[in-house]
């Protein structure tokens, strides 16, 4: 099985930021290791299964840290400032 990427620069959807991308990337091991269950063995499905869920809880706390948060507003405010 192979990832295809966007780009090597493409770090993802820009209308996202980072946390949401966290949770977005938990969702999806969580979708492939239910789609793929019957073929993996249950040791790949359960370690699967608890990093989909430390993706889960990373994104909660980060989501709820004032300064990760204040971090994030800043980086959004300097990519929408006009050039110049």
């Amino acid at each position: 099985m192979t990832t295809e990427f966007k780009g090597s620069s493409d770090r993802g959807d820009e209308e996202r930021n980072r946390i949401d991308q966290l949770s977005g990337a938990a969702q999806m091991v969580q979708g492939f290791t239910y789609d793929h269950a019957a073929h993996l063995d249950p040791t790949t499905v359960t370690e699967l299964m608890l990093i989909s869920r430390r993706l889960e809880r990373l994104a909660e706390r980060l989501e709820n840290d004032p300064g990760v948060v204040a971090a994030l507003a800043q980086a959004n405010k300097a990519k929408t400032a006009p050039e110049g």
